[in-house]
């Protein structure tokens, strides 16, 4: 890397070994990997021997990815589904206690509010989901315990019934975008490997076939043709990862931490999931090929939470912790 001569110019090359900064550098915080610095002093930057860069000036962190508490649900629930980003996120259905809820929230950077006459047509939990927060889409689930192939789309106010799923299945994981969706995996007459893709209209078995694993209350993100799905339970808690393409799902490197009933967004290039179990409170990164464990754990440990958002900008909200329904949010970011 060249010698520059700006007076501040920020490096975003994550400052952990083999990469060392001369004189400046605190080697006691080696795992950050979110932080750059600009130039404030003299610094030399070396990768090895190597030197790779020189600066005028010291350096200061930008503040490394964590969780911190935002606002929480206006109704604590657990076994709900969510879509959208960290700033516009939706939250829908799930279970109050036992009982089937069809309660719509959505999320605006910093409080939760009710929608009006936006709630599910059918109220349950257990579902897939996928989209944003004004164009989303949920699908299976359980219905008074029994097992629902119901499909709804959201347009930012009301829920319509849509075309149903080929087959009925809950603790399903889904992912996409309201014309082009997701759904794979769950529990029909037994855990399922089923896959089924989503037009827009109808929905239909995936061109690509079914998973290669079967199992439940996994989680999944990313598009229709460019998906993740990780973690679930098989016969016992798994950390398998598979991805899709549009045409085959692949078996890709495992999980560090063998989970159920967590969070997972991003891309099928970046992601993270979170929580799971019982009281997790791990998260993990996803970068296309392997998963990393990060510094960054959720502040409240819970399972069969929802989530939504980006690799580097995610939510998590509702679930149970510490065995009750729980209304806290958390920002990933």
């Amino acid at each position: 890397m060249p010698e520059q001569d700006e007076s501040q110019v920020t490096i975003d090359i994550p400052i952990r070994p083999p990469w060392t900064l001369d004189k400046y550098w605190d080697p006691a915080e080696p795992s950050n990997t979110h932080g750059s610095f600009q130039e404030l002093s003299n610094y030399i930057v070396k990768k090895g021997s190597v030197e790779t860069r020189k600066g005028i000036a010291g350096f200061a962190w930008s503040s490394p990815i964590s969780w911190s508490v935002g606002g929480t649900l206006n109704t604590a629930r657990t076994r709900l589904s969510g879509a959208g980003l960290l700033g516009a996120g939706l939250s829908m259905g799930g279970l109050v206690g036992a009982t089937d809820n069809n309660i719509t929230e959505e999320y605006n950077g910093t409080a939760w509010t009710n929608i009006a006459g936006g709630t599910l047509n059918t109220a349950r939990g257990r579902m897939g989901n996928a989209g944003v927060q004004g164009a989303a889409l949920c699908f299976g689930g359980l219905v008074a315990s029994v097992k629902s192939a119901i499909s709804e789309s959201y347009d930012g106010a009301t829920w319509s019934t849509t075309n149903s799923l080929q087959k009925a299945r809950y603790a399903l994981s889904g992912c996409g975008v309201l014309g082009a969706a997701l759904s794979f995996g769950g529990v029909s007459s037994a855990v399922s490997a089923t896959c089924e893709e989503w037009d827009g209209t109808n929905w239909s078995n995936a061109a690509g076939g079914n998973l290669i694993q079967a199992r439940q209350a996994g989680t999944g993100f990313g598009l229709q043709g460019a998906a993740v799905s990780c973690g679930g339970y098989i016969s016992a808690n798994s950390k398998i990862t598979e991805s899709y393409d549009g045409a085959v799902w692949s078996a890709e490197n495992d999980m560090n931490v063998v989970n159920n009933s967590q969070v997972g967004v991003g891309t099928s290039a970046a992601g993270f999931s979170c929580g799971g179990s019982i009281d997790d409170t791990t998260t993990e990164e996803w970068n296309g090929t392997t998963w990393t464990t990060v510094a960054a754990t959720l502040n409240t440990g819970k399972f069969r939470h929802a989530g939504c958002g980006i690799k580097d900008a995610g939510l998590s909200f509702g679930g149970t912790a510490g065995g009750a329904d729980s209304d806290i949010t958390e920002e990933y970011s």
